[in-house]
């Protein structure tokens, strides 16, 4: 099994969570990378997996009671720059 250099692991204690405000800071970053970042990758199989890793970086440093809010302006982000829940979903005879 590999192990990573202690210096190296990555940890996560109450300390290092962000507060809103911080979050909000990061959110604003990715809402403004996403028209270039939409126009780069204009094909959902490429957009959405690019997305989801920005947005869970952000999202691993929110504490659990902040994901609601978090997951709202995400949703928001997305819809102010035309992408709707169901433009990514599966189509029906895969789901």
């Amino acid at each position: 099994m590999y192990k990573m250099r202690k210096e190296l692991q990555p940890t996560l204690s109450l300390n290092s969570l962000k507060h809103r405000d911080e979050l909000a800071v990061l959110l604003d970053g990715l809402g403004a990378s996403l028209p270039q970042l939409i126009a780069d990758h204009p094909d959902s199989a490429d957009f959405m997996p690019l997305f989801a890793d920005k947005a869970d970086a952000i999202a691993r440093q929110a504490d659990v009671a902040d994901h609601p809010w978090l997951m709202h302006r995400l949703d928001t982000l997305l819809q102010k720059n035309g992408i709707h829940d169901d433009e990514y979903l599966p189509p029906h005879d895969l789901v």
